[in-house]
């Protein structure tokens, strides 16, 4: 995967993301359980996971021959201009760092060895004028958090409080405090606390998508239902064909083939028996005509019977209505955004300036709009494929064709414009290089007290450039 696409689920498991769901249908719900990733929200407090499974359609009865009027119109997608920022890992709580230095007028900042170049020392003092803007820092003085408590194994206990109130994790803190300066201290060092154990800790993030995945979940169940009598239609057109190819091909068949190809023989004696292999439309990245392979022995005419898929596709999908198939291509692009809004909201250590997030959100805004496009006549053309598509519900499939909306069309706007956003996100992270695989922490408190704060952070949580602390 791309860059960062680690440590999503807890400090240090590198790829176990959340687990996909598949959403219940409501309780009279016209739609049916068409082949398409229907995009519902799930949200944990770490990342957002989709449900893409869906099964296949179920049986239903054909609808009768006949045409639908052509759209007019497109298709009334919400807005994606929505608050939504790419999540970014956290370990610490920032605000109790701040409410702790900001209950002292003045304070010693204590570096440790690696941070107690000018750079870094400089960075600490903004560090803590950010946190507490009435916190003056009067003394700097150099040492390892192993020489500022008294129990340096407090330090590995790694002992986790009620989170905060925006759900950022804190930790007990109980050592008291050596004097290494003068009146309270802010002590900040690296700690090598036990990996493993550290990394089994869940982790928690700033950031949401779910704003912009509700939305693309709203659009998505619009959508379908519009597009519910054209998928319906254009799925028994083939079905007919294909029954009728089906009956030819298997008229008088007996002996060992009749046996091996029953299936096939039921379907063509029986209206209401499914056809094995049969085509149908799917939603996958556009619109896709797709059959489930069949296995048929050459013996028995097997290359012939996997043709009359191809042969029912293309003969029924050259009378598909040109605005429905153009609207169906559109919204199997929002797989498209979908992956790409995903893949970018996938939790991982980074930072963002507020001028990229804010370019973010504006590109998915232009993807919605595109979605939204009235946009419904087309010069586009299905295209013969002999290719396999996985489609959730389905497995593994051979796609037949693919509808190919043309350069330059809205639909091709979309997908080029999703991957844009995906390439633009995750190469805009900040601090994302160089990470230790260890936190940083950073102590509170008077000598010779108990520590009145002990926190665990990721540096750049903390520094980041020109960037303040990461706060909600």
């Amino acid at each position: 995967m791309a860059d960062g696409a680690d440590l999503p689920r807890t400090n240090g498991d590198a790829r176990k993301l959340a687990p996909r769901i598949t959403p219940k249908r409501r309780a009279g719900s016209k739609l049916r359980a068409v082949s398409v990733p229907p995009i519902r929200p799930w949200v944990s407090v770490v990342a957002l996971a989709f449900g893409l499974a869906c099964g296949p359609r179920g049986t239903t009865a054909e609808p009768s021959p006949g045409r639908l009027a052509t759209p007019t119109r497109g298709f009334e997608f919400p807005s994606l201009e929505v608050e939504w920022t790419p999540p970014m890992l956290a370990a610490g709580d920032v605000a109790g760092l701040a409410a702790a230095v900001a209950r002292h007028p003045q304070v010693s900042l204590v570096p440790g060895p690696r941070l107690a170049g000018a750079g870094w020392i400089a960075r600490g003092d903004a560090l803590l004028r950010t946190l507490s803007p009435t916190t003056r820092v009067t003394q700097h003085a150099q040492a390892s958090l192993l020489e500022v408590v008294a129990d340096p194994d407090e330090l590995q206990a790694l002992r986790r409080g009620s989170p905060g109130a925006d759900g950022r994790p804190r930790y007990a803190a109980g050592m008291l405090l050596r004097a290494r300066a003068a009146g309270p201290v802010v002590a900040i060092d690296d700690v090598m606390v036990d990996l493993p154990r550290w990394q089994a800790l869940p982790s928690s993030s700033v950031g949401s998508c779910e704003p912009a995945m509700r939305a693309l979940a709203d659009g998505q169940e619009a959508g379908l239902a519009r597009l519910a009598p054209f998928l319906d239609l254009a799925d028994a057109q083939m079905g007919r064909l294909y029954r009728a190819k089906v009956a030819e091909s298997v008229v008088g068949l007996a002996g060992e083939c009749a046996g091996l190809l029953q299936g096939f023989v039921a379907c063509a004696g029986d209206a209401g028996a499914a056809c094995p292999g049969a085509p149908r439309i799917v939603l996958v990245g556009g619109a896709r005509i797709v059959a489930t392979d069949v296995t048929v022995p050459e013996s028995c005419g097997g290359a012939r019977i996997r043709g009359l898929a191809e042969a029912a596709a293309e003969e029924a999908s050259a009378g598909f209505d040109a605005g429905w198939t153009l609207l169906a291509d559109r919204l199997g692009t929002l797989t498209e955004v979908h992956a790409a809004l995903e893949d970018v909201c996938v939790p991982r250590r980074r930072r963002f300036t507020d001028y990229d997030v804010k370019e973010a959100r504006a590109r998915l805004g232009r993807i919605g709009a595109a979605l939204a496009s009235d946009e419904v006549t087309t010069r586009g053309r299905w295209r013969r494929s002999e290719t396999t598509l996985a489609v959730p519900g389905l497995g593994v499939t051979r796609e037949l064709a693919r509808f190919d909306a043309g350069e330059g069309s809205v639909n091709a706007e979309i997908v080029a414009e999703a991957q844009a956003l995906r390439e633009f996100v995750l190469s805009r992270g900040l601090c994302k290089a160089g990470h230790s695989p260890t936190p940083m922490a950073a102590v509170v408190g008077v000598p010779g007290q108990a520590a009145e704060f002990l926190g665990y952070f990721y540096e750049e949580e903390l520094a980041c450039g020109e960037l303040p602390p990461l706060r909600e």
